[in-house]
């Protein structure tokens, strides 16, 4: 409680007396620990304590503050009061909930998502470059580097990493521009009246294709709804090879999920929760390299458990 009052000094102009705030946890955040700081009861603020070292899951603190006073001035994320280094962040409450994990979204939800999409991919550039296949390369070799890293979780990021090399290889170049790179469920909020995009912190210069197929893929898009979603997004790409394009990503994705996972499981040392989420992506895993004929997979009995 101390940590979050004491970094509340640059806005306290901004702020009711601190006497009368309360703070309640909010749970579920994977990188940060996030609280809700009230006023006689009412929601007032969002405080974002960061909880993981920024180097080591390659978090991007500087183009997330380079980018943060753009995306509020648009109105696509919620206004932010403060914004410190080391990913201190204060920011207004907002009345729109996240989607769950197990979203079935209208298409009107669709074609809001597209029109978001647009707006992100059309702001400046970023500064760092998001190359997938380096990022999951980097959180592998921060697993090897861990002193308790079991022979078997070696083994198995080996794997993992041949198998994103391959699919790497199979997507074809594209026109990179500034991407979110995490548009899971999670990180929109939404009602009927509006929609924001929240949590920055791999925002990078990427594929846009990955932050379709992030959308695809955890949104649990049908292929009617990601042709929908494409259409509406750019009706000028080639349906069929895009298609083909984010199913590779998507595999790509489940992969970065599984080596964030398992480093988080190693350096926050979080337990059992991090292991079953990593071990049940190895499963869904397994079925979309089967899927794509990726003869890997044949490999994956090192999963078993």
């Amino acid at each position: 409680m101390k940590e979050i009052f004491n970094n509340l000094t640059p806005i306290s102009h901004l702020l009711p007396p601190l006497s009368q705030l309360t703070v309640e946890k909010i749970e579920g955040g994977f990188s940060n620990k996030t609280f809700l700081l009230k006023h006689n009861k009412v929601a007032k603020f969002i405080i974002r304590l960061p909880d993981l070292d920024k180097d080591c899951f390659l978090i991007n603190r500087e183009d997330e503050r380079a980018i943060l006073p753009l995306v509020t001035e648009l109105g696509l994320s919620p206004p932010v009061l403060l914004l410190k280094e080391d990913g201190y962040m204060v920011s207004c409450f907002v009345k729109q909930t996240t989607f769950a994990w197990d979203i079935v979204h209208t298409n009107s939800d669709i074609k809001r998502i597209a029109e978001i999409l647009k707006s992100i991919h059309r702001l400046e550039k970023a500064k760092k470059a998001y190359t997938l296949n380096v990022v999951i390369k980097h959180y592998i070799e921060q697993i090897y580097h861990h002193p308790d890293v079991d022979p078997l979780f070696q083994k198995q990021c080996d794997l993992l990493d041949r198998i994103a090399v391959f699919l790497s290889s199979k997507i074809p170049e594209n026109k990179k521009c500034l991407c979110h790179n995490d548009l899971n469920p999670q990180n929109c909020l939404a009602d009927p009246s509006k929609f924001w995009v929240i949590d920055w912190e791999y925002v990078g210069l990427g594929d846009p294709l990955f932050d379709l197929a992030v959308i695809k893929s955890s949104h649990n898009l049908t292929r009617e709804q990601t042709v929908f979603l494409l259409n509406h997004y750019d009706s000028s790409l080639p349906v069929e090879q895009t298609l083909n394009t984010l199913e590779y990503y998507h595999a790509l994705y489940l992969i970065r999920e599984m080596t964030w996972m398992l480093l988080k499981y190693f350096i926050a040392n979080d337990g059992s929760e991090d292991i079953l989420f990593y071990y049940n992506c190895s499963k869904v895993l397994h079925e979309k390299l089967i899927f794509l004929d990726v003869s890997m997979c044949d490999e994956f009995d090192i999963f078993a458990r």
